[in-house]
């Protein structure tokens, strides 16, 4: 996690940005036979086309729709995508949750349910935050979301 967030820029911005990281191990029968290798991706779902990682000005915000983070809802929840692609939700803002335990759901709720709104200026959010992986790594953020098309 840490190599790809400094790669696009500081975990606010990591927040609101389409980008999403990816790894790869090999499988226990590849360990078996000697594959000893890591796989680490930034990839950017959604957005149909390649486009450049934004560090130059990482604390610029809004993102530009090809490196924003938006959500399409489907049948099986919301798809993390580039606002370039179809999608409902935008990222609006993020918010810093305090302490050093990892959060539980009800407690992600509760702060966006304390900063969510004055941010989209609606009653009609949605939020995402930082799994424990990426907490235990220094992102501490929930993201706000405000309904949107495209």
């Amino acid at each position: 996690l840490v190599p790809n967030q400094q790669a696009i820029g500081p975990w606010k911005t990591v927040a609101s940005a389409g980008y999403a990281s990816s790894s790869f191990l090999p499988t226990q029968a590849q360990y078996a036979a000697g594959a000893r290798w890591f796989r680490c991706d930034v990839i950017l779902p959604g957005a149909g086309h390649l486009y450049p990682i934004p560090n130059q000005n990482p604390e610029a915000v809004p993102l530009s729709p090809g490196h924003s983070r938006c959500l399409h809802m489907t049948s099986q929840g919301a798809l993390s995508v580039a606002c370039a692609a179809p999608h409902t939700y935008r990222a609006a803002g993020v918010v810093w949750a305090p302490g050093t335990a990892y959060p539980s759901r009800a407690a992600w709720m509760a702060i966006g349910q304390n900063h969510c709104p004055p941010i989209v200026r609606s009653s009609n959010w949605y939020v995402t935050w930082a799994g424990s992986s990426a907490w235990a790594h220094g992102d501490h953020y929930l993201t706000c979301y405000k309904p949107t098309t495209l």
